[in-house]
């Protein structure tokens, strides 16, 4: 069956769902859009960075000519879809919600870490498209992350300080890591998943060192561990109440 993108009149060839011409999506002539859904019949495989390097074109179509460290966070990201599956097709809806981050991006920083496109990754499924933020490893949805944050409500905060600093401090830092693990499995904050990995770590050692001899070297170490954890995990929440009263 002979293909031509519908923008440039082209003849296409090729399992990549984009004109290697202009980076449109590329139509049959008598079957309309190749179809997006990987088990849909008749879709085949295709070369990542064929597909890859068409999104890009797909994306400075919209957008102007790209810098090369936008084209690489494009390329990348399509790049990692089609690696994974490489039955996957990238629909238009996709390539305008990547076009959307470099262009707000472009305008403004980013509303969440205040950074700009070099220090975001972006990221696509079947279905949606995510923005992380390095800075803070955060990752959002393309809607959740152009929505900006949330303000903080009342209800909010007082949650916030009651998770974040009342379960280290009344459990005498026994549960420090618990907040953390939250964080990490609801919000998905990879610092809150290391901080949870931490805390746990040194509570199980002190526990341990605990258990030996009193008044040895090592019963005082975990005693001293036991103390940093209930300080220090009641400090550290402190300063991650307002992140959790405002994420998005």
């Amino acid at each position: 069956m002979n293909e031509i993108c519908t923008n440039c009149g082209a003849p296409v060839s090729g399992a990549s769902p984009f004109c290697m011409s202009c980076g449109e999506r590329v139509e049959s002539e008598t079957e309309g859009t190749k179809p997006h859904a990987a088990s849909d019949e008749g879709a085949s495989s295709q070369d990542p960075d064929e597909t890859a390097t068409a999104a890009v074109r797909a994306v400075s179509f919209r957008c102007g000519e790209l810098t090369p460290e936008e084209s690489s966070k494009v390329h990348g990201a399509v790049y990692a879809r089609i690696l994974t599956d490489p039955y996957s097709q990238i629909d238009m809806e996709q390539v305008d919600r990547l076009a959307g981050v470099i262009n707000t991006l472009r305008n403004n920083p980013c509303q969440f870490c205040k950074q700009e496109i070099a220090s975001h990754t972006l990221e696509i499924d079947r279905y949606e498209t995510y923005v992380w933020c390095d800075k803070g490893a955060r990752k959002r949805t393309y809607a959740q992350w152009l929505a900006g944050p949330k303000e903080a409500s009342a209800g909010s905060i007082l949650g916030g300080t009651l998770l974040w600093m009342g379960i280290p401090f009344f459990s005498f830092g026994m549960l420090s890591w618990v907040p953390a693990a939250i964080g990490a499995v609801g919000a998905k904050v990879r610092l809150w998943g290391v901080a949870a990995v931490l805390m746990g770590a040194s509570i199980l050692s002190a526990l341990a060192l605990s258990n030996t001899e009193k008044d040895s070297p090592a019963y005082n170490v975990g005693a001293v561990l036991l103390l940093a954890n209930w300080i220090g995990g009641t400090v550290f929440g402190a300063f991650q109440v307002k992140r959790w009263a405002t994420r998005g």
